[in-house]
C-alpha cells in the first residue's frame, strides 16, 4: 500500500506539472528505452550484491503488519537504500553521457539550437525516471525504518 500511495502522487504531481505547464505533451514523458537502461544496471546490481529477494520482500514488509525479523528488515532497508543510490547514481551518468554524445554529434553536424533543446531533454528523462523511482521508494524505505524502531522498543 505504500508503494501504491507514493506512486500515485508522483503520477499526480506530474499530471499537475503537466497541465500547469503548457508547453509540456505526455508524448515527452514517455521513453520506455530510458526504463529498460535503468532496469538493466539497477536489477543485476541488487541481484550481485544478494539483495534481490530483499528488495522484494521490502515492498511487502513495508505495506503489512506481518511478524518479521530485525535481521530481514535490516536487509531490507539496505535493498531500498541500494536501489535508490543506484537509480540515481545511474540515472545521473546516463543522462550526462547522452548528453556528451548529442554535444559532440551535433557540434559536427552543425544543428539548430531548437534541435539540440529537444536531444537534450530526451537525455533528461532517464534523470527524471530515475528521480521519480526514488521519491516512490522513498516512503517504503521511511516505512521499514518506522518498522525497526517498533521491533526495537517492542
Amino acid at each position: 500500500m505504500v508503494t501504491v500511495g507514493s506512486a500515485i502522487s508522483v503520477f499526480a504531481a506530474v499530471v499537475l506539472m503537466v497541465v500547469f505547464c503548457g508547453g509540456i505533451s505526455w508524448q515527452m514523458l514517455l521513453d520506455f528505452p530510458s526504463l529498460v537502461l535503468l532496469a538493466v544496471i539497477v536489477i543485476p546490481m541488487l541481484c550481485v550484491s544478494g539483495l534481490g529477494k530483499d528488495f522484494l520482500k521490502a515492498i511487502s514488509i513495508a505495506g503489512s503488519k506481518k511478524e518479521t525479523t530485525l535481521v530481514q528488515i535490516n536487509r531490507s532497508i539496505e535493498a531500498v537504500k541500494l536501489a535508490m543510490n543506484t537509480l540515481l547514481y545511474s540515472g545521473i551518468f546516463m543522462t550526462l553521457f547522452s548528453i556528451m554524445i548529442i554535444f559532440g554529434g551535433q557540434a559536427r553536424e552543425g544543428v539548430d539550437a531548437g534541435t539540440l533543446l529537444m536531444n537534450c531533454e530526451v537525455a533528461m528523462i532517464t534523470l527524471v525516471y530515475a528521480l521519480a523511482l526514488c521519491l516512490i521508494l522513498l516512503p517504503v524505505l521511511a516505512a521499514l525504518k518506522r518498522r525497526k524502531i517498533d521491533y526495537i522498543n517492542d
